[in-house]
């Protein structure tokens, strides 16, 4: 391969990264959090699996089972829970393409078999069941499988014999632009602003995103600790501006106008921020012009000190001014 192609896969790259990494960055953020993750989870697993699923016992691990040949599909989250007091793991998986993929199915298979794969190599002598949930919120409809299974032709008919030596590999599918707002009502509400924002940040609306946010974001400062909301508040923002809407502060007070009474806390959180960003300057400025006065005082005190003809040496000691500072003071 030339110098010259090899440059432009590279900046191929680069710019495919700069696209699909604020949905991957924010995604591992906000689903990162125990409790958001929690109530995502438990509005799409069934009732029977938990009944048999202590979520209590939900915790994050640490690394990832998505390797180089899945990167460019897969953004993927762990968590470990308890299912019949046996260990299992629950993998949410962004799916980041802006349409569907028929090879996901293929991908998730060799998501779980890397999985498996890893923890025999850490000399784990039982594998965990692997729950993988696909979150795709691309534009286009998903029309793929989600079950192996359907992809082989009268598979449910076959003897008990074939059926057992083929395997088993399916996954859920949360489908963000199929999900009608109303069948987000059941997530709790900052939960329900996150995935809002998810569906609508890759539709053309813009302003229908900016309304969305407004009012989704002033349902959860209603219903959950400030603190929380505010935090995941500046995190979308950041998400929506580095989109390809590049939502701003001014576009968003602008919509904030139009819808007459809403957004208001939004506002004071954003206006806050702005003062808490300007006392922090005037902060820094005085701190910096503090040191210049103390600096430019050493510099006063070793000119005296020279002046006198006291040696070089002493005057550092005195003045914590390094010998060569003091000996451009005689030049």
């Amino acid at each position: 391969m030339s110098k010259r192609a090899d440059g432009e896969n590279k900046s191929l790259k680069k710019q495919k990264n700069e696209v699909k990494n604020p949905h991957d960055a924010t995604f591992k953020d906000v689903m990162g959090r125990k409790e958001i993750a929690k109530d995502f989870i438990e509005k799409n697993i069934p009732k029977e699996v938990l009944d048999i699923m202590d979520l209590n016992t939900m915790e994050r691990k640490d690394g990832t089972y998505v390797g180089k040949h899945l990167e460019e599909s897969f953004t993927d989250l762990i968590y470990g829970v308890k299912i019949n007091n046996k260990e299992a793991y629950i993998s949410l998986l962004l799916e980041h393409k802006s349409s569907p993929d028929k090879y996901t199915i293929f991908q998730v298979t060799r998501y779980i078999l890397d999985a498996w794969t890893k923890l025999s190599k850490d000399n784990t002598k039982e594998l965990p069941i692997v729950i993988p949930i696909v979150f795709y919120n691309g534009k286009g409809k998903w029309n793929y499988k989600t079950d192996i299974r359907d992809l082989i032709p009268g598979y449910y008919n076959l003897p008990d014999y074939l059926k057992d030596r083929i395997p088993t590999m399916k996954h859920d599918l949360v489908d963000m632009h199929r999900s009608p707002d109303e069948e987000l009502d059941k997530y709790r509400p900052i939960v329900r602003l996150i995935l809002k924002v998810f569906k609508y940040v890759t539709q053309e609306d813009e302003d229908k995103l900016l309304e969305i946010f407004i009012l989704a974001t002033e349902d959860a400062f209603q219903k959950e600790e400030e603190e929380t909301v505010s935090d995941i508040m500046g995190i979308l923002m950041m998400y929506m501006s580095k989109t390809d809407k590049k939502i701003t502060e001014d576009k968003l007070m602008k919509k904030i106008d139009q819808l007459e009474g809403k957004g208001e806390k939004i506002m004071t959180i954003l206006e806050e921020r702005e003062l808490r960003g300007i006392e922090k300057g005037i902060e820094k400025g005085i701190e910096k012009g503090i040191e210049k006065g103390i600096e430019k005082g050493k510099i006063e005190v070793a000119r005296n000190l020279l002046s006198l003809g006291l040696d070089i040496d002493k005057i550092v000691k005195a003045t914590g001014l390094s010998e060569e500072d003091i000996k451009k003071l005689l030049s």
